[in-house]
């Protein structure tokens, strides 16, 4: 499903469509087929690549990462810290307080 979203530049705002990816529920193991592939590595957020590249058909160097904390937020474009065995690690931690990081993908 397409979401709309919006990504905040420090200038300009602009539109652009995303998808979301869906955290593991506490019943669903990482290694289960059931998810997207995402994880919390050490308290960050990482994508486990061969589950996301299964699950959505696709290629994980094709696209652009996102988090917001909030679903009214705007989204922000995430940096890999590292790509390391079939993990991308992003240097966002993956809760802020309470809220649980919300990942869109483009």
């Amino acid at each position: 499903m397409a979401i709309q979203g919006y990504l905040l530049e420090v200038t300009t705002k602009m539109d652009i469509s995303v998808f979301k990816l869906e955290w593991p529920s506490a019943s669903v193991s990482l290694f289960n087929d059931s998810n997207d592939g995402l994880w919390a590595n050490s308290h960050n957020i990482a994508i486990h690549i061969p589950h996301f590249e299964k699950s959505w058909s696709t290629n994980y160097k094709e696209h652009t990462f996102y988090v917001a904390y909030n679903e009214t937020d705007p989204i922000e474009k995430m940096i890999p810290a590292y790509v390391a065995l079939n993990d991308i690690v992003f240097y966002y931690p993956s809760w802020k307080g309470v809220k649980k990081a919300i990942i869109y993908f483009n």
